[in-house]
């Protein structure tokens, strides 16, 4: 599925970005390095890695959403998806910056300590920002699309009246209307009109052309 295509699970979107308690576990036991870096620069560090993550993601599916072997709808989902994440990236964001001023207010009524900025050059706010409008990008995208399918589909639907009537009508008489009027049809063709209400398929369907046709030349 789009979703498996890009790296994405559904239903994941909470659990795939660590919260800004884990934010600042992560930050307070970090592993040996040289020099140590402070709190600010480390939650900062740890949102830059999850937005170009992200960031990476949303690019990969800008470039496969321009594929036609997938449905749209499928499309559809992977982009929800990929929203959600942002969704909740922008949360953590919001709870580490507001956990580190929330330090520093503290760091002066006790001991002294060297918090650091937490996204000083802004950085961090930037890249989700981008990925919030490259999101929008692509569903003004993908909803041309779907307004192209569909006017595409209306004029097939003008240009073949006898088709598309012929079509209702079968599914809107009656069984005992239709064998009242045309018996002789009735008999030499009731296997293909079952197979004709059997295969019409709801309006919302990229195959409904196709099938058309098909029922045209039968016809």
């Amino acid at each position: 599925l789009t979703l498996y295509y890009i790296g994405l699970q559904p239903g994941t979107a909470a659990s795939a970005l660590p919260a800004a308690d884990r934010v600042e576990a992560q930050c307070l036991n970090p592993p040996d390095s040289l020099p140590e870096p402070t709190l600010g620069e480390k939650m900062s560090q740890t949102l830059q890695d999850q937005t170009e993550q992200l960031t990476k993601k949303v690019e990969d599916f800008s470039q496969y959403m321009t594929q036609e072997t997938f449905f749209l709808q499928d499309k559809y989902l992977a982009l929800n998806q990929l929203k959600r994440y942002l969704d909740a990236l922008e949360r953590n964001y919001l709870r580490a910056r507001e956990e580190h001023h929330n330090l520093q207010l503290q760091n002066h009524k006790d001991k002294p300590i060297n918090l650091g900025e937490f996204d000083p050059d802004r950085r961090v706010e930037g890249g989700i920002f981008r990925l919030g409008m490259l999101l929008e990008d692509i569903q003004e995208q993908m909803d041309g699309s779907k307004g192209s399918l569909s006017s595409l589909l209306t004029s097939y639907e003008s240009a073949h009246p006898f088709c598309e009537s012929s079509v209702v009508s079968g599914i809107a008489d009656p069984p005992e209307r239709r064998d009242a009027e045309t018996p002789s049809l009735h008999k030499n063709h009731e296997g293909e009109r079952s197979q004709t209400t059997d295969v019409i398929p709801p309006t919302n369907q990229l195959s409904k052309e196709g099938r058309k046709c098909n029922l045209c030349l039968h016809m």
